[in-house]
């Protein structure tokens, strides 16, 4: 018989095996032995002529062999360890391979296979594709039916249940293949690894941006610090700048104290009433109109003419001019830098001059 070699057995198996129990149950081979064993061995011989008919037709026999006997049991989440994973679930993947349309099955393989392997092989099994039928050991037999319409009928409900059968086969190669995956260590490795990567970039990410915003506080302290320093220079400058004001009123008044004290000396010996008046008013016009630099040299030029009324009177007169002509005055200073001016042009020429000379004219 087939009892070991089952659904591996072959077309040549089948033959063989059909020969072997036709020689031994045909009734002609018995027909010695009396009546009763040939009655045996024609129901015997019936039988095995229809195991031969569906066992030789190729979509009866995968019918067949759908229901034969089978382990369609998944390995338990519960009794999965990372050291017993392939133990258990690669014979369930083998076994399930009988199933596949494909004569190439990948094998669950090991903790050593390639990471690639690994993918291949369970995008394999997510799309197994699986010639189980489910067409044979049906509720009704339409042959037993006693019209046209109860056959139909049965075979309606026959094949709402193959179709039901089909499906739940299906969901149970998924879940095989997702119960795999899910406690696959290397899937379990790629995962922790791919997580570590992930929080590596993460923590990466965070640091560039604390950096980021260590910088940026950095650079608005700096800028703050820059701009408290600016403002406390700008009101050192500004009270630096109110005390030079300060004192320049300051000397500007003693300047002109000093201006209408050597005047006033002046007056008070040689003019009348009328002359007075008239000479204030211009030293009033002088000094507000002069600066200090040059107040302070008219007053130095006033006290050094003293008693001398007729160089007063010049020197007011003037300035006086001055102020109401609105003409520059040439101020001592002014006469020092014009002559440093000349001196360096005069210099500078005769050092032209000197280069002009050759070696041979020397």
């Amino acid at each position: 018989g087939l009892q070991d070699l089952r659904w591996k057995a072959t077309e040549d198996d089948i033959r063989k095996a059909f020969k072997t129990l036709s020689l031994k149950y045909h009734p002609d081979k018995v027909s010695k032995l009396g009546q009763e064993s040939v009655e045996h061995a024609e129901e015997h011989f019936k039988h095995l002529r229809k195991a031969y008919d569906v066992l030789s037709d190729k979509r009866k026999r995968a019918a067949y062999d759908s229901v034969d006997e089978f382990d369609d049991s998944i390995p338990a989440e519960k009794d999965i360890t990372e050291e017993n994973f392939f133990e258990k679930f690669g014979p369930a993947f083998d076994l399930n391979a009988r199933w596949s349309v494909s004569n190439r099955v990948p094998k669950l393989g090991d903790l050593s296979t390639s990471m690639s392997e690994v993918d291949a092989f369970y995008e394999f099994w997510f799309a197994f594709k699986s010639w189980r039928d489910f067409s044979m050991d049906l509720e009704y037999d339409p042959d037993q039916a006693e019209s046209r319409d109860e056959k139909r009928w049965m075979e309606r409900n026959n094949a709402k249940t193959a179709k039901a059968r089909k499906l739940a086969e299906n969901q149970r190669i998924r879940t095989l293949a997702e119960s795999a995956f899910g406690l696959d260590p290397r899937i379990a490795k790629r995962k922790a690894m791919e997580k570590q990567r992930k929080e590596e970039a993460k923590l990466q990410k965070r640091l560039q941006r604390e950096q980021e915003e260590a910088a940026l506080k950095a650079e608005e302290e700096r800028k703050e610090r820059e701009r408290i320093e600016k403002e406390e220079r700008e009101k050192i400058e500004r009270e630096a700048s109110k005390k030079d004001r300060e004192k320049m009123k300051k000397h500007m008044r003693k300047l002109k104290q000093r201006a209408r004290a050597v005047i006033d000396d002046v007056l008070a010996k040689n003019a009348d009433p009328d002359t007075k008046l008239h000479v204030g008013e211009k030293v009033a016009i002088v000094l507000a109109a002069l600066d200090a630099t040059e107040l302070e040299s008219w007053v130095v030029a006033l006290e050094e003419a003293g008693d001398d009324s007729e160089t007063v009177e010049q020197l007011l007169n003037s300035e006086h001019g001055f102020v109401l002509n609105g003409s520059e005055r040439e101020t001592p200073v002014k006469k020092e830098a014009r002559a440093e001016r000349s001196t360096s042009k005069a210099e500078k020429e005769a050092e032209e001059v000197e280069k002009a000379w050759t070696e041979e004219e020397l």
